[in-house]
């Protein structure tokens, strides 16, 4: 009755590591922001992956942010 990983939960395990990221983004009040952190990702059952990251903005209004990096 249990689901069993399938080859699309095979692809997800990509995913499991730490991450760093770097975002620049542009607001549409002209406004540019700067965040980096971290995010790490891991397998739960063979069939989702957690991912959980810290991080925040450099550059303005001190609210943390998130976003999907690169493999560190």
């Amino acid at each position: 009755m249990f689901a069993k990983p399938q080859s699309e939960h095979q692809w997800l395990t990509q995913l499991d590591g730490i991450w760093s990221f770097d975002h620049n983004c542009d607001g549409p009040d002209g406004e540019k922001t700067q965040s980096s952190g971290t995010m790490k990702c891991r397998m739960l059952g063979g069939l989702w992956v957690i991912c959980e990251s810290s991080g925040g903005e450099k550059a303005v209004a001190g609210k943390p942010k998130t976003a999907n990096g690169r493999r560190s």
